[in-house]
């Protein structure tokens, strides 16, 4: 069990949070539940929230993180239109694909803390990829490469309750 406001991790038998003080059992014995549109962390879970796109805490499930994919696919092209139709320095460009591109490496992070899996393996994935793309493939193999990635990491189940990272994100619904 962990502590719906800060996540600490909680033994079974805690009424209060040892780190934060906040109830977790009511007089019943029964687990606090939490119908604030807050995660069990205590942040918001909206898609709207910056918190939850610059974040490499905690879980991701499939359909938030194909949620998350396809937004930063639209804000990315979007961004491409612009500038392309803007007529921006290229140094412009980069650097307004800088946020999203950050975004997209939490959720990449966050999907694979829910297949208990740290997300330093995100470096293998990426720079080895582009090592071997770049080098040895060429770039049409490297998009196949990329693309590969996202389907098993979009596709594969996320650890099925509590694991390392966190509580199941399948028991918390996103908010819009």
């Amino acid at each position: 069990m962990f502590c719906r406001k800060c996540g600490s991790p909680l033994p079974d038998d805690s009424d209060y949070c040892p780190k934060c003080g906040a109830r977790v059992k009511d007089a019943g014995g029964n687990p606090v539940t939490n119908y604030s549109g807050l995660s069990k962390y205590g942040k918001s879970k909206s898609l709207l929230s910056l918190s939850c796109w610059f974040s490499a805490k905690g879980r991701m499930a499939r359909k938030e993180f194909w949620i998350r994919n396809v937004i930063l696919f639209c804000v990315s092209f979007a961004w491409g239109l612009v500038w392309g139709i803007a007529g921006f320095g290229e140094a412009l460009f980069y650097l307004g694909l800088l946020p999203a591109s950050l975004a997209n490496i939490f959720v990449y992070i966050r999907r694979l803390h829910d297949l208990n899996a740290s997300g330093w393996w995100l470096l293998l994935i990426m720079f080895g990829g582009a090592l071997m793309g770049g080098m040895l493939l060429g770039d049409s193999l490297l998009w196949l490469y990329n693309m590969g990635v996202l389907a098993v990491l979009g596709s594969v189940p996320g650890t099925a309750g509590e694991n390392r990272y966190g509580p199941d994100p399948r028991t918390d619904a996103i908010a819009l």
